[in-house]
Formats: C-alpha cells, sequence, structure tokens
C-alpha cells in the first residue's frame, strides 16, 4: 500500500491516452434485460463520476423523504455501486456509514500480472460481503449494470448475473484496474461508452425516468491540483464526449463546482449538494409523478 501514488501515476499518465469509443449498446442473447408488466413503472438511474457519485446518495435521500419508491434502478460505475445497495435495501444512513468508515485506498491492493495496475479482488470481496444477494435477478427492485464490452467497444448491460462482480467490472477504471472477465466477455468501467444507462432503465419497462447525472455538471473554475485530479478531469472529458440524457423525464445534476473527483474525504458535502439538487427539482418531480408534497 505504501506505494500506490506511484501506481497512481503511472496509471494517469496511461489514461491520458484512451480515447472515447462508439456507444452503440449490445445485449448477448445469454444475458436479457427483464421486461415486467407494470402500471407506471418508475425508473432511477444513477450516472458515474467517481467521488462526485457520493451525491447520488443527497439524491436519494430527498427523493425517498418525499414517498418515492422505484421500480427500476440502472447505474454506471459508482452509479451501479450506490443504486446496488440501494436497490439491496441499504439506507441512506447505511450507505453513509460505509462511506464513512470504507477508504478508496482499502481497495488498491498492487497487482502483478493481468492489465490493471491494481487488483480488483479487494473490491469484489467487499461487495460480496456487504451486499444480501448472490445475482442480479434476486434483487427486491430491478437493478440493471452498464459496463463496457473491451472486446468489441460498445457497452454491455447487465440485469442478471453475480450481482458483486458485475458492479466491480462496471467500476473497473481501464489500466488502473485490469477488466473483469464474465461469462466470456471482457468488462470494464461503464463510464466509458454508456455513463447513463437510460436506454437500460427502458429495457426494463420503465415508463418514467429520473436520471441523476455527477459526471458532468462541474464548471472549469478550478485548475487541477496534481497528476490525481487531472486524470480523472480528463477521464470525465472522455464521459461528457459520449454523454445523452435522451429520453430522461426528468434530469438532476447536482452542481459540484469546486468538487475534485477525487475528494472522497469531502463526503458530507457531495452529500449535500445532491440534496440540494433535489429539493431544486421536487416541484417538476411532483407534477411529473403526480404526488402531494410530504407534510
Amino acid at each position: 500500500m505504501k506505494n500506490y501514488r506511484n501506481y497512481l501515476t503511472i496509471f494517469l499518465i496511461f489514461l491520458l491516452l484512451l480515447t472515447p469509443l462508439a456507444s452503440e449498446t449490445i445485449h448477448s442473447e445469454d444475458v436479457e434485460l427483464k421486461n415486467i408488466d407494470k402500471d407506471q413503472k418508475v425508473a432511477l438511474v444513477l450516472g458515474g463520476g467517481a467521488a462526485w457519485g457520493i451525491a447520488h446518495i443527497g439524491v436519494i435521500d430527498i427523493l425517498v423523504k418525499e414517498g418515492l419508491e422505484f421500480d427500476i434502478i440502472t447505474g454506471t460505475s459508482a452509479g451501479s455501486i450506490i443504486g446496488a445497495f440501494h436497490a439491496d435495501g441499504y439506507t441512506v444512513d447505511e450507505l453513509i456509514e460505509e462511506i464513512a468508515t470504507v477508504g478508496f485506498t482499502d481497495f488498491l491492493f498492487p497487482s502483478f500480472d493481468g492489465l490493471g495496475f491494481f487488483s480488483l479482488d479487494r473490491m469484489e470481496e467487499y461487495f460480496s460481503e456487504k451486499l444480501s444477494v448472490e445475482n442480479i435477478e434476486d434483487l427486491p427492485v430491478d437493478f440493471a449494470v452498464s459496463t463496457t464490452n473491451i472486446d468489441n467497444g460498445k457497452p454491455a448491460i447487465f440485469s442478471e448475473g453475480p450481482l458483486a462482480k458485475l458492479v466491480t467490472a462496471s467500476s473497473a477504471v481501464p489500466v488502473m484496474f485490469g477488466p473483469v472477465e464474465y461469462d466470456g466477455y471482457w468488462l470494464a468501467d461503464g463510464g466509458l461508452v454508456n455513463n447513463l444507462p437510460v436506454d437500460a432503465a427502458k429495457e426494463l419497462g420503465a415508463d418514467i425516468i429520473i436520471a441523476v447525472d455527477v459526471g458532468g455538471n462541474f464548471r472549469f473554475t478550478r485548475r487541477p491540483q496534481g497528476r490525481i485530479e487531472y486524470g480523472n478531469r480528463v477521464f470525465n472529458i472522455m464521459r461528457q464526449a459520449s454523454y445523452s440524457p435522451e429520453g430522461v423525464d426528468l434530469l438532476i445534476a447536482p452542481d459540484l463546482n469546486n468538487f475534485s473527483g477525487t475528494d472522497f474525504d469531502n463526503y458530507s458535502e457531495l452529500i449535500e449538494a445532491g440534496k440540494l439538487a433535489a429539493v431544486d427539482k421536487l416541484p417538476e418531480i411532483r407534477e411529473l409523478l403526480g404526488i402531494e408534497p410530504v407534510d
């Protein structure tokens, strides 16, 4: 663990060489999205964005207090992590407790083989331990994970299969981590080509889609402070190149100005930013869903 900063520096140099990939959703015959007929199915779509993804918790907190229950949740990278825990029944307080006690560097164990500088074993083990179900289809809420198929450069979306492994794959930043091998695929961070998996929610049968974008709504008012922030900034510029909120009924985009994508320690402020963004959208949400304000 002592030398993890050196590994990160090398990773970020390679990261700058990455280019956005074409975005065209694929689904294999072995991994098909479920589509269960229900009246007015409401979906929550959570985008990726490294530490910015913590803002999802604040958004969820406000929406839950408003009385919203989601029939469908889809997520990419950080969004897949928060989405999986929420779909598994974790409360906002429990999510905050996990973030407060587990640091990002706890997962950085050097890998001496494969294609990444760090092993994903600790991350997958953590998800396996904390999540109560083994497979996505066993969750009480329809859930889909967005990953990138490294073999052909296209999105690969899963609504069934091993939950911990596929959430790990959705968060596997290339070069920093090697790809996750599953069912003949090499899978990596879904944010490369599909950072806001709206299409997955539609294929699960969503009638109304509320999406949370944490990867693109930041202003370039502060220059990156060091190599890590610089690499993360470049990665998010790449994600913006393939970003599209098309098909979203309501988009929540927290103001993450002056937050770095590596500000994991500032989780309280990031959660607050998510809350503020959700509160600002409450009138539109109430009108969209035809609900009365909660006293």
